[in-house]
């Protein structure tokens, strides 16, 4: 079978689910750079300790996960 592209074939092998969890810890990642590259006044302002405990424990779920 012959397809265009990954997209249309990855709800046949059945790593949707994977896949987002990926897609989703990057983007925390990515956000965890630009939040970590703030001056500490604002990293502050905006709770970044605690949103970085957070998501440091939802990695380590997900780790348990896979």
């Amino acid at each position: 079978m012959r397809f265009t592209s990954l997209s249309q074939k990855i709800p046949d092998l059945g790593v949707t689910r994977a896949l987002r969890k990926m897609a989703a810890r990057n983007a925390r990642r990515r956000s965890i750079r630009q939040m970590e590259s703030l001056p500490r006044s604002l990293q502050k302002d905006v709770g970044w300790p605690d949103i970085a405990r957070r998501a440091e424990a939802d990695d380590q779920q997900l780790h348990q996960w896979m």
